[in-house]
């Protein structure tokens, strides 16, 4: 039923017009070449960014899974504002695609890069990142087990 009255509202009919959501087009052109890709939610209110977002990393963790193993990167998905997508402790949609393929794309050349103005402790499903550029004082002890502060 709650289906029926989604693709039956008038908000939804946005969404069933325009070019379909295909990843392998997003990163290639016709001819194989790469191509820079920018996807703004902005104008979306905060459900629809949701639905979106769960939606495009759903559909990446499927051409990820198409594409055989490799060592050598092909794409790179870069992710701003991710932290209400990828809270450390809620489960919304946007979570489960995005641990998948935070576990999984490496290994079939598909780099991730998360970025959030508010550092904390990620996720407890996945690795630390790599990096952190802390602008405010004692953002970078959220990152360590124990929350002994980091000598400079």
């Amino acid at each position: 039923m709650l289906l029926n009255n989604l693709i039956a509202s008038p908000a939804f009919s946005a969404w069933q017009a325009g070019e379909s959501l295909d990843v392998g087009r997003l990163l290639y052109t016709l001819d194989g070449r790469p191509r820079l890709s920018i996807v703004s939610i902005a104008h979306l209110s905060e459900q629809e960014r949701m639905f979106f977002v769960t939606l495009l990393l759903n559909e990446v963790v499927s051409w990820v899974r198409a594409q055989p193993g490799t060592n050598s990167l092909r794409a790179l998905l870069y992710m701003d504002e991710v932290f209400g997508f990828f809270p450390p402790s809620a489960e919304p949609p946007s979570k489960r695609p995005m641990l998948t393929l935070l576990k999984q794309a490496r290994a079939h050349g598909l780099g991730i890069v998360r970025a959030t103005p508010v550092p904390g402790r990620p996720s407890g499903d996945c690795e630390p990142p790599l990096c952190e550029r802390a602008r405010q004082r004692g953002s970078l002890e959220k990152f360590r087990p124990d929350g002994r502060p980091l000598r400079r």
